[in-house]
């Protein structure tokens, strides 16, 4: 299995799908400054791909975008934060997979992964083909994109239980057409977790 995964803090929980799966390929982080189109194209077509981050209908992101910098006027004095707010992303995020790179994964169709929000989009308009999340919240701050409040203790317990059970499920060579329905059984039988993410996933 090839993973796309840039690496993010507010993701990192999520390799608890693949950590203890076989053969698995984790791009590095030169892949993203190089581009992975020639990296898409070099993998054979039967190897599933699993993609995770942060993203939109236009794609997979290198790294979360707009996060909020929080600072105290006193703190203008300190050529540390001075540095932190010049070092601030600002415009557009750096999209590492987008609709360029829709032809190298319809070589992989039925078996593409795909854990970003809006995800489910993306794939659509590329005409993707397999398990793709809707929305997606990695902490409580997602959440309250969606106008839920929550904590994060909550969420990352939440999304331990999801990711154990789909790297399970994936390990164990599960269709991918099955899956939305056993994640949304799993959480009718648990009222620990966040009902909204195991419930965000359709098979395309």
């Amino acid at each position: 299995m090839l993973v796309i995964h840039p690496k993010d803090k507010s993701t990192s929980l999520a390799e608890t799908i693949y950590a203890n799966m076989p053969n698995v390929h984790v791009v590095e982080d030169e892949w993203y400054e190089r581009g992975i189109g020639q990296l898409l194209w070099q993998t054979p077509k039967e190897e599933p791909i699993l993609i995770i981050g942060y993203g939109d209908c236009r794609g997979l992101y290198r790294e979360r975008f707009n996060d909020v910098l929080e600072i105290s006027p006193s703190d203008l004095d300190n050529p540390v934060w001075v540095q932190r707010l010049a070092n601030c992303q600002i415009g557009t995020p750096q999209i590492v997979l987008n609709r360029i790179h829709a032809y190298n994964l319809r070589r992989h169709n039925g078996n593409i992964i795909g854990i970003w929000p809006n995800a489910v989009e993306f794939a659509r308009r590329n005409r993707l083909h397999g398990l793709f999340a809707s929305t997606f919240f990695f902490n409580a701050k997602d959440a309250e994109n969606y106008g839920e409040i929550t904590l994060d203790m909550y969420i990352e317990r939440s999304n331990y239980t999801l990711y154990r059970t789909l790297g399970k499920l994936l390990t164990n060579h599960v269709p991918l057409y099955k899956i939305p329905e056993i994640l949304q059984q799993r959480a009718y039988n648990d009222t620990c977790v966040n009902h909204r993410n195991f419930e965000s996933f359709f098979c395309l």
